[in-house]
C-alpha cells in the first residue's frame, strides 16, 4: 500500500506537526512546518489521524539536526530538531491560534513569545548563577537505558547526588527533582506512598553526607515530609528576595522567570488600590500584592 505524502502546515502542542490528507488533519510526531513527508497512518480518530514519518521528501528550512545525540530515543525535548528562532515563532503561532479560538478574537503572533537568553543550559547551574529546576528522570522512548542518556547529557554533579538519594530511598521513589540556587540545593523526591520514618532517616543521612544539599522534600500526593530547608529563593530584577517552596511548580527557566516577575512588578506600579489582578495557572504564584509592593519600593 503506497504511503500518503503530506505537507506540514503548522505546529501544535507536544511533538506534532499538522498536515492534511484527503481532507482530514494528520498529526505527525517529529515533523516541522514546511516539511513534505511520506508518512504511515498509525491510528484514526473521528476528526484526525496520527502518523509517523517514513521519509522526509523535502525538509523544512527550519529543520536542523538535533544537538542532543539521544533524540528521538529520549523524549525529553519535543522541538530540538527545529531551529530555535523558528521554535519561538511557532510557539507564538500556537498561542495566538488557541487563545484566538477560545476568545473569538484575532491575535498577532509576531513577538508574542519572548526568546530565552539561552537555548540550552538554563535548567542547571551556570557561571551567571541562574540555576533552575533539574529532573533526574527523562521521558524514555524505546528501550534506551535512562541512566546512559543522563550520564551523557549531564556529566557534571547533576547526576551523582540524585542517584545517591534515589538509591537510599529504593524502589518507592518515582522521580527526583532538584532546585538549585548557586551552591545551595534542595532535592525533591516523589514517592509512591507517604514517607516512612525509615525513609526520612535515610533522607537525613543523604543530607548530612553532602554539604551542597540544603534540604530534602519527600512528596507523595498531598503528603509532604521535609528534612533541612525546603524553600527556593531567588531575586527579581528589583533585588527583592522571593521564597517559594521547592516542591511547588515554578517556571524552570530562572532567567525567564525573573524577567516575567520584573515586568509584572513594573506594571503593578500603575494599578490603583481598587485594581484587581489574577495570577492564573502560575503554580507557586509570583504576584502576591505585598511581595510586589515590596519589590517596587526597593
Amino acid at each position: 500500500m503506497p504511503m500518503p505524502e503530506i505537507e506540514i502546515s503548522a505546529m501544535t502542542f507536544g511533538p506534532f506537526g499538522v498536515g492534511r490528507h484527503e481532507g482530514k488533519a494528520v498529526m505527525v510526531a517529529g515533523a516541522v512546518a514546511g516539511d513534505k513527508l511520506s508518512v504511515e497512518i498509525v491510528s484514526e480518530r473521528r476528526d484526525y489521524a496520527v502518523a509517523k514519518i517514513r521519509e522526509i521528501v523535502s525538509a523544512s528550512a527550519d529543520r536542523r539536526i538535533a544537538p542532543c545525540p539521544y533524540l528521538p530515543r529520549c523524549g525529553g525535548c519535543d522541538w530540538q530538531h527545529i531551529d530555535y528562532g523558528a521554535q519561538v515563532r511557532f510557539k507564538g503561532e500556537v498561542v495566538a491560534r488557541e487563545l484566538g479560538h477560545a476568545l473569538n478574537i484575532e491575535i498577532d503572533p509576531v513577538r508574542l513569545v519572548e526568546p530565552a537568553p539561552a537555548e540550552f543550559g538554563y535548567r542547571r547551574e551556570s557561571g551567571s548563577g541562574s540555576a533552575p529546576r533539574v529532573c533526574l528522570d527523562f521521558t524514555r522512548r524505546g528501550a534506551t537505558p535512562l541512566s546512559r542518556l543522563i550520564r551523557a547529557w549531564s556529566p557534571r554533579r547533576a547526576l551523582g547526588c540524585r542517584c545517591h538519594l534515589a538509591r537510599s530511598l529504593g524502589k518507592r521513589v518515582e522521580e527526583i527533582e532538584v532546585v538549585r540556587d548557586g551552591a545551595r540545593e534542595v532535592q525533591v523526591a516523589h514517592l509512591k506512598k507517604p514517607a516512612t520514618e525509615e525513609e526520612i532517616r535515610r533522607a537525613r543521612n543523604v543530607l548530612e553526607s553532602d554539604a551542597e544539599i540544603a534540604g530534602i522534600v519527600l512528596r507523595a500526593g498531598a503528603h509532604r515530609a521535609t528534612v533541612g530547608e525546603s524553600d527556593d529563593q531567588y531575586r527579581a530584577g528589583t533585588g527583592a528576595p522571593i521564597d517559594v517552596d521547592a516542591d511547588l511548580f515554578s517556571q524552570v527557566n530562572r532567567a525567564q522567570k525573573t524577567r516575567i516577575w520584573s515586568r509584572a512588578s513594573w506594571r503593578w506600579r500603575r494599578f490603583t488600590n481598587r485594581a484587581q489582578c489574577s495570577d492564573l495557572y502560575c503554580g507557586a504564584g509570583k504576584l502576591q500584592p505585598a511581595r510586589v509592593a515590596s519589590a517596587v519600593r526597593e
